[in-house]
């Protein structure tokens, strides 16, 4: 069930990665290393537990946002077709 902690971490999930984005955008490829440092320091302080690597929750959110891309943008192509609806 959503709570307070879950808005807020739902509102920083939004606007982390435009921060990071206009960052980019601003300070151009010379900010790559710092955009990486803050990504990794983020993930170290706010995602992982005590006993978490960071390397592996990166991968995971990879995989889940990856997961939603597919979802929400299917390959073109056939779909497999329901023939048990009538």
């Amino acid at each position: 069930m959503p709570c307070d902690d879950s808005f807020a971490l739902f509102e920083l999930g939004i606007c982390f990665p435009g921060t990071l984005r206009s960052w980019h955008e601003q300070a151009g490829p010379a900010a790559a290393e710092g955009i990486a440092r803050a990504v990794i320091g983020f993930t170290a302080q706010i995602l992982t537990e005590p006993h978490e690597d960071v390397a592996d929750i990166l991968e995971q959110l990879m995989a889940v946002a990856l997961g939603q891309a597919l979802d929400a943008h299917p390959a073109p192509g056939p779909h497999p077709v329901d023939t048990t609806a009538v």
